[in-house]
Formats: C-alpha cells, structure tokens, sequence
C-alpha cells in the first residue's frame, strides 16, 4: 500500500511507524502532516495507527475530526467544557463527542491500555485560538506513552508557536496514475470508465475521490452524484459552438447547488489531458473575474462565448 504520495515522506513515516511496533517508543511525540484538502492524510494515518495498536485501537486511540462543517465553528476543539458533551452524528463516519481541550487532555493523560497512546487531531488550523493555546504545553512535553499527529491543510495557518514544537511531514499530490490504481485496486466493481471521470474530478486528491465513490456527500461537497453527471456532460459538448444553452444551464445549476469554483477547476484538470490551453486560460480568467466579484451571470456569460 502507498502510504503517501513523495518518496521521502513516504519512507519517513514507514520508518518511524516500523520503529514504534519494534521499540514502542516514538522518535517524535509530536508531528504535523500537511499538504491541501483530500490527498487523504487522515485516512493514511488512521490506518497506520491501526496497524500499530491493533487490539487496543478502540481503547487507546482518539481520532479528533473536524467538524468545522457540522458545528458552525472553527473546530471541535475548544476551551469551553459542557455539562454535557455534545453528539455529533455523521451517517457514513458515526457519531463524534464535542469535546472540550481540558477533556481531551484528560484523556491524553490516563493510562493507556496498552503500551501506546495516539491521539490524531484533523486540521490543527481550525482550531480557535484559545484552544491552540491551551495545548502548548500539551504539544511541548508530551505525557508519557503517548503520540499526537496532526494534520493541516494550509502550514501557514498554525500558529508558530505550535508549528515550532512540531515535527513536520509534507506531502505531495499524486499523480493520476497513483491515484487510479489506487481506486482500481480499493473498488474492483467500479468499471474503467468511471474510475478515469472520477479520478479527473476529483483533481487527483484521493480523498475527495474516495467520496465521490462512496457518495459521501457532506456540507462541503454535497450533491456529488448530480455534480458529477454536471461535469461529464460539460465536458462533452464543451467544443460545441451550438449548446451554449445548455452550457448555461449546466454551470448555473452548479453556481446554485454547489461550488462553481472547484467545477472550474476540476474542469481544468479534465481540459489539461487534451491540452486545450486556450480554454483552460479562459476558465482561469473567470475564476479571477470571480474572485473580483464580478457578477457571476457575467463570468457565466463569458464563459460561453
């Protein structure tokens, strides 16, 4: 299995999980893994950890998601502590405790059950100011037999004082052969035509192709199948001189149900394969028409000329 997508993160993160299994005490009690949303970073390394505890996952591993998304927040993480925790039901995930950072470093400082501890805290830049603060202490001299990682997707949002008590791990973005193999080999049913529109679409980002597949939709990508059929039909009858009706329509039910940004960019990322670069600089300028708040029926206006 690929456990990441550059050999030298790839053969960091070999060597320092091998070593845990063999020594049971981390090189690092403390590490940030980072690169942009859905290249599947939490996935990778809530499957490591899984190899590495086994029997004592349940018991001895907290996965902190986040939930920016569900709560209306920044992150789970916070400084304040209810009565009583809050549940947090996601249909393809289960059900998240919103937890406060005094209960999570409580948790931190128990006995494990078994010889390790790991704690995974999703998109440490999220997290409220406060509650980055109140951990400081907890990233700088980590309790006992316990790991924490962290993921980021944007290193230039944490702060330094946390960034400075880390040990980080880049990745980098597959390439589109890294990423079809890997879906062809995780679901053997999907034919090789969808396997090719889906690892397109989602920009080569494992994650974000993983929910597509699975129709994961959530608060940030929802809607994926309609979305999909959106981008597979544009794409089609982009070249055609007669359809821009149609075109219209396509990209204004996008602009209403779901990010026209990202379909621009996945558009991109679909027009690269047939070097059609006089478009894809066209599709550029109107994401920056866009990004100048010029009025989207405008850019959509444009778009199809």
């Amino acid at each position: 299995m690929t456990i990441c997508w550059n050999p030298v993160a790839q053969k960091i993160l070999k060597d320092f999980f091998e070593n845990i299994k063999q020594t049971w005490a981390p090189a690092y009690k403390f590490m940030i893994v980072h690169w942009p949303s859905n290249v599947g970073k939490s996935y990778i390394l809530k499957n490591l950890t899984k190899d590495v505890l086994w029997d004592n996952y349940k018991t001895d591993f907290l996965y902190i998601k986040d939930l920016s998304e569900y709560l209306g927040k920044r992150h789970t993480i916070k400084i304040e502590v209810e009565t009583k925790n809050q549940n947090v039901k996601i249909d393809w995930e289960g059900i998240f405790l919103d937890l406060g950072s005094r209960e999570i470093n409580e948790w931190i400082a128990k006995s494990s059950v078994g010889k390790l501890k790991i704690v995974l805290i999703e998109n440490i830049e999220r997290m409220t100011t406060s509650a980055a603060n109140a951990f400081l202490k907890t990233f700088e001299e980590v309790y006992g037999n316990v790991l924490i990682i962290a993921t980021s997707n944007n290193i230039q949002s944490v702060l330094d004082t946390i960034i400075s008590r880390a040990f980080l791990i880049r990745f980098e973005m597959p390439t589109y052969d890294e990423v079809r193999t890997f879906l062809k080999q995780s679901y053997p049913d999907k034919d090789e035509k969808s396997i090719d529109l889906i690892t397109n679409f989602s920009m080569w980002r494992i994650g974000f192709a993983k929910k597509i597949i699975e129709n994961k939709s959530d608060n940030e990508y929802h809607d994926l199948p309609a979305i999909l059929d959106y981008y597979q039909k544009y794409l089609q009858i982009i070249n055609d001189n007669g359809k821009h009706n149609e075109k219209l329509n396509i990209l204004n039910n996008v602009y209403k149900n779901w990010n026209l940004e990202i379909f621009f960019d996945a558009i991109i990322y679909g027009l690269d394969k047939t070097k059609d670069y006089e478009k894809i600089q066209k599709i550029i300028l109107a994401k920056k028409m866009i990004e100048a708040n010029v009025w989207v029926e405008n850019v959509l206006f444009y778009i199809n000329l």
